[in-house]
């Protein structure tokens, strides 16, 4: 193989990393550009329901108005009835205040009585965050299917709120930026090869 061939081909093996590393780099700063805004607006909620929780008597009326509301018999006690009705759960809001779990495993939900599933050690995790009355923890979960990132914050008085972001979307976002980036960076090493090709002397 002559040294201009050799050239040509590493040209194009540069080219085609090039585009490959691009590609790479653009899907983690996208990624990690959702996940902070996720992060983010799942910590200015439960910080907001902390802080109401500690100042009930600052809320004024019942709060928005509730589409799927909390089952009749299934109210926390005071203040947190007070406190989880308004923050309810609306159709459109990824980000939502899904539950109340208080330090002896007892579950308020704001979806009509429905709850995330649980492993044994998130369980662990949130009922002692619960005891304790403060702290913060991450994790992923379901809950009728849907897959939810959920932050568990330790709220006082022997309760953690859960509150989690539908990951739907994100999760479709991604998967579709991962097949047109994959494509692109097949065209790229093609191209980069055909033209390492052909600029060849044979």
């Amino acid at each position: 193989m002559s040294f201009q061939r050799r050239v040509m081909l590493a040209s194009a093996a540069a080219v085609a990393i090039a585009v490959a590393v691009a590609s790479l780099a653009t899907y983690l700063l996208v990624e990690g550009d959702l996940s902070r805004h996720i992060d983010r607006s799942m910590t200015e909620l439960s910080h907001a329901f902390v802080t109401a929780a500690h100042r009930p008597n600052a809320l004024h009326g019942t709060g928005a108005t509730a589409v799927f509301g909390i089952p009749a018999g299934s109210q926390p006690p005071a203040p947190y009835g007070r406190v989880l009705r308004h923050f309810p759960a609306r159709p459109g809001d990824l980000t939502q205040v899904f539950q109340l779990i208080s330090s002896s495993g007892a579950q308020y939900s704001s979806f009509r009585g429905e709850h995330l599933a649980l492993s044994d050690s998130q369980r662990t995790a949130v009922l002692a965050l619960a005891r304790a009355g403060h702290g913060t923890d991450a994790f992923d979960s379901r809950a009728r299917g849907i897959p939810y990132r959920v932050l568990a914050t330790g709220v006082g008085h022997g309760f953690a709120v859960l509150v989690t972001h539908a990951m739907t979307d994100y999760n479709a976002t991604l998967a579709g930026m991962r097949l047109v980036l994959l494509i692109l960076t097949l065209a790229g090493t093609a191209l980069a090869s055909l033209l390492g090709s052909s600029r060849t002397p044979r």
